[in-house]
């Protein structure tokens, strides 16, 4: 049954601890001590937490003031660090062994992302918190900007999607709606940003006018709907996939679905060509397969993404270029807790014309660890800076395959850095210290993707994360119920 297919993120719930009534003396007794126990142990949890943040600031503090202290250097002032309880090194070292243990996970690697990324990275920090938005009452699983970059879509645990407008000063929500009987799992747009799709764990997606905040056309499955997409070329077709093995394409001007794509596993993400030719389904065993929507929908390729079968959680492709029609890299997110990038064409010509035949075999580019998705529904994406250009080795048809172990051990990052130059990839983490990560994947032939920043900020899981179509501005959002953006310090001055 459903039951035994449904990831273990789905029964996310907050219950409220209620004291049983009294049968007997005995039995009273007896539910009252266990339903104490365990909230004195939650409460035990939560002080746990708290000292960790406790000391995070207090560390901050500390580095702040050194930096300070170097910075009036010049003016032969001097000012002693503002060292709180003596502590800070061994807080450190506490903090990583608490986490190690509590969490058990391979040691070496962790202390890669928690001790020398969180250091290098803090001081060099290359995007900044930007604003928050807050709306939600339940996890925050899916977030998207609207082609124009003007909007911003969001969908939650609690039943609902809310549109934010990125130009409103307020930060107010423009419109929140209910529709859904269950989690949102996934939200897109159309192409010309006047229709929102949303699809649920009711079984049902609902295509929205974004302009009246409501719903348009409504479509029901008989699984659990994990993805949703619209054709980008042609805004009355609407792609959505499903624990039930299926694709399903619709068209808005009919009532029922009009195609159905079998597959042998549950789909958990789409991506369709931008001339609406083919689409890309990651699937539940670890396969990327291309569809060819002409053809009665025969899948034409399939591509096992890692060995041990993972399930896929995401797949997206990065902008094309100007002459192209497909943007050349694919990123995919897996349960075996590696974000991959594929080259996707073995021919450089396939770019401007992939409806005579859909692209080569995937060809890996980076394999990037050190961050968690088994298990939760971990989603990323690509910045392609309007100054990058590829380069013609890079453009060749032989592209060096790196698979890159522990990229959140350090930073690539220094002080004239510019993301406007180069391919960034940011992701979705599903370690609990709300942290996630941003790579530069854009020096290819052969380097190693670099660990821009490990951003800090959110206080649980950050499931999404998503690019505004034009500028490095980042929006996440997480299982602490809030959306965050973040930005390079002149998108601040520029935008604000």
């Amino acid at each position: 049954g459903e039951r035994s297919v449904r990831p273990r993120w789905i029964t996310e719930m907050d219950a409220s601890a209620k004291f049983a009534r009294p049968t007997s003396s005995e039995t009273f007794y007896k539910n009252n001590l266990e339903i104490l126990t365990k909230q004195n142990k939650d409460l035990k949890h939560k002080l746990d937490k708290t000292e960790r943040e406790n000391k995070s600031l207090k560390k901050s503090l500390y580095e702040m003031s050194v930096r300070y202290n170097l910075l009036l250097q010049p003016s032969g002032q001097k000012v002693k660090p503002f060292d709180v309880d003596a502590a800070l090194v061994s807080d450190v070292a506490d903090e990583r062994t608490n986490m190690t243990h509590d969490r058990g996970v391979d040691a070496q690697s962790h202390t890669h992302v928690d001790l020398k990324a969180r250091g290098d990275v803090r001081d060099n920090r290359l995007f900044h918190f930007k604003y928050e938005l807050k709306g939600h009452q339940g996890s925050v699983y899916c977030v998207e900007f609207s082609p124009d970059g003007r909007l911003l879509a969001s969908g939650s645990f609690d039943r609902s999607v809310c549109v934010w407008d990125m130009e409103n000063p307020s930060r107010e929500k423009l419109w929140r709606q209910t529709e859904h009987n269950e989690l949102i799992s996934n939200v897109g747009w159309s192409s010309d940003g006047q229709l929102l799709v949303s699809g649920s764990y009711d079984h049902t997606v609902k295509v929205w006018d974004v302009g009246a905040s409501t719903v348009l056309s409504s479509y029901e499955s008989s699984g659990f709907i994990q993805a949703v997409t619209f054709d980008p070329s042609d805004v009355n077709y609407v792609y959505f996939g499903t624990s039930h093995n299926r694709v399903c394409l619709c068209d808005m001007r009919q009532p029922e679905t009009i195609k159905v794509l079998e597959n042998n596993t549950m789909i958990n993400t789409l991506y369709v060509y931008r001339d609406g030719s083919y689409v890309m389904t990651g699937d539940s065993e670890g396969n990327i397969k291309t569809w060819d929507i002409r053809k009665r929908g025969a899948c034409v390729s399939e591509f096992l993404n890692d060995e041990s079968k993972k399930p896929i959680t995401h797949i997206h492709a990065c902008k094309p270029l100007p002459g192209e029609t497909e943007g050349r890299f694919l990123g995919v997110n897996s349960y075996d807790n590696t974000l991959r990038v594929y080259d996707r064409c073995s021919n450089q010509k396939q770019l401007s014309k992939p409806d005579q035949e859909p692209l080569g075999q995937l060809t890996l580019v980076h394999a990037m660890k050190g961050y968690k998705n088994k298990n939760w529904p971990i989603k990323s994406s690509f910045h392609l800076g309007k100054d990058y250009r590829f380069s013609n080795s890079a453009a060749s048809d032989n592209l060096s395959i790196r698979t890159d172990t522990n990229n959140t051990s350090s930073t690539g990052f220094h002080r004239d850095y510019n993301v406007q130059e180069t391919l960034v990839m940011a992701t979705g983490n599903a370690d609990r210290d709300g942290s996630f990560f941003i790579f530069d994947i854009g020096g290819l032939n052969g380097a190693a993707a670099e660990l821009i920043q490990k951003v800090e900020g959110h206080t649980d899981r950050v499931y999404a994360v998503n690019f505004h179509p034009q500028d490095p501005l980042l929006a996440s959002c997480s299982a602490d119920f809030s959306i965050k953006l973040w930005a390079p310090k002149n998108i601040f001055q520029a935008r604000d």
